[in-house]
């Protein structure tokens, strides 16, 4: 089982990782790279390659905004939203 010892994090349906915690994103994209089927590994490891240059070079820019790397999307649910 994958916890970060810090934050007590387990990834899970539920469970979010700890913003700026280097534990909790290991812990989140191990499980992440488990959960990928076997024939879509390789293609997975490219883009995170890939996502990691883009960071690496928005950084270097001064266009990196850490915190929004791990902002979570705001939802709203209204009721009788839907038409009858």
């Amino acid at each position: 089982m994958l916890v970060c010892q810090n934050h007590m994090y387990s990834p899970s349906p539920t469970a979010q990782p700890v913003a700026g915690c280097k534990d909790c994103s290991f812990a989140y994209w191990l499980d992440y790279f488990a959960k990928t089927p076997p024939h879509k590994r390789a293609e997975m490891v490219e883009m995170l390659i890939e996502a990691g240059m883009q960071l690496v070079e928005a950084e270097r820019r001064g266009e990196l905004d850490e915190m929004a790397l791990y902002s979570l999307p705001q939802v709203q649910i209204e009721k009788n939203a839907l038409p009858d």
